[in-house]
């Protein structure tokens, strides 16, 4: 199968499950019937069909794990990391699943670098040596990463556990209690999707 036979299964197949209208989804279903039988396709195949493996990088261990809970909300598919010098995240979406996470993913990336520089920049700025700066930086980005994803909702119930502060050093007490204010992000997301079937 070409990636252009490919690409209009996984349109319709779109519209199929997100069209705009009941009238838009049943064209749509009868055109990937039509489909599916001139090309020999099984459910099987077509189950997969839309999905498109998509790279997402990150230049922080913040920007890593805002990526990580949006793929846990948003998607239900395995994300793979690769390590050797690249900081890549690969994952196998649909075309609306890459565009929902892209854009979401941008927004926070750019928000919370924002209120990284009003909280935590500050904090740095008094570090004299690069060893210092990268030891505070590492413990910093720990608790302002926590504060960051529940500020901004960006979690499921299942995935909050309670602490247990007595085990909770006193530094990074302090550090919880300085971050307490970040502000999280709030995206809202497009719901017109302009998927159209072409003639």
């Amino acid at each position: 199968m070409t990636q252009e036979i490919k690409d209009k299964l996984a349109k319709v197949y779109e519209l199929v499950n997100r069209g705009a209208t009941e009238g838009e989804r049943a064209a749509a279903k009868n055109a990937l019937d039509k489909l599916m039988k001139k090309y020999n396709l099984s459910n099987e195949v077509l189950s997969s069909i839309n999905l498109n493996k998509y790279q997402f990088t990150y230049t922080s261990n913040i920007e890593f794990k805002i990526l990580v809970q949006i793929f846990k909300m948003h998607t239900t598919y395995e994300y793979s990391r690769i390590t050797k010098g690249f900081k890549c995240l690969y994952n196998h979406l649909s075309y609306i699943e890459y565009v929902t996470v892209n854009c979401m993913y941008e927004y926070y990336r750019r928000h919370s670098k924002v209120q990284w520089n009003k909280f935590c920049k500050p904090e740095l700025a008094k570090c004299r040596k690069a060893k210092t700066k990268t030891i505070r930086r590492k413990e910093l980005q720990e608790v302002f990463i926590n504060n960051y994803i529940i500020a901004s909702k960006l979690y499921q119930e299942q995935q909050l556990i309670e602490v247990d502060n007595s085990k909770t050093s006193k530094k990074k007490l302090v550090d919880g209690y300085h971050l307490r204010n970040v502000e999280g992000g709030v995206y809202n997301q497009q719901l017109v999707t302009n998927l159209l079937l072409e003639n």
